[in-house]
């Protein structure tokens, strides 16, 4: 069924629709990016990197994290895949494969979200960790329950963080 032409020509229509769309959004973003966060789309802009600067008045304020953002064809209906490259501490993120859980990081998906929302929510999520439905459920806890303890774990990651690029 796959195969079938019908079906071919719809995944390229909804892929050249995504295409058409993220190109308006990366150069809305180049004429005016956001100053917490750089973005480089691929050449066939359906997947881009981002360096996210962490928030200040946060454990992440020194630390800058690597994220891979893949979009799908039928993007902006469906939400794009993030992905922290950068080891991050944080109860919304898996440690072990910088995975994101999409409800936390953009909520209630619609096609009137886009790139430049999905890069402000992470920031926003980096300042206010969802504890109420962690991926690392240790993480949650310390935040809840140990607020200094998590700072400085998290502190102590990012410094690390720094010492490795060098």
């Amino acid at each position: 069924l796959s195969g079938h032409p019908h079906r071919l020509r719809l995944r390229e229509r909804q892929t050249m629709t995504s295409l058409r769309r993220l190109t308006k959004e990366f150069e809305a973003l180049e004429k005016n990016p956001l100053d917490f966060c750089a973005i480089a789309p691929a050449d066939d802009k359906m997947s881009a990197e981002a360096q996210l600067q962490g928030p200040a008045g946060t454990p992440y304020a020194t630390g800058v994290w690597t994220i891979d953002l893949t979009f799908p064809a039928n993007y902006p209906f469906k939400a794009p895949d993030v992905k922290f490259r950068t080891e991050i501490k944080h109860p919304n993120v898996k440690t072990d494969t910088g995975e994101v859980c999409p409800e936390v990081f953009f909520p209630n998906w619609s096609p009137t979200m886009n790139v430049r929302l999905v890069l402000s929510n992470m920031r926003e999520v980096l300042k206010n960790p969802v504890v109420e439905t962690p991926l690392e459920a240790e993480l949650a806890e310390l935040f809840a329950n140990d607020r200094s303890k998590f700072d400085k774990l998290v502190k102590d990651h990012v410094k690390s963080l720094g010492k490795k690029k060098k």
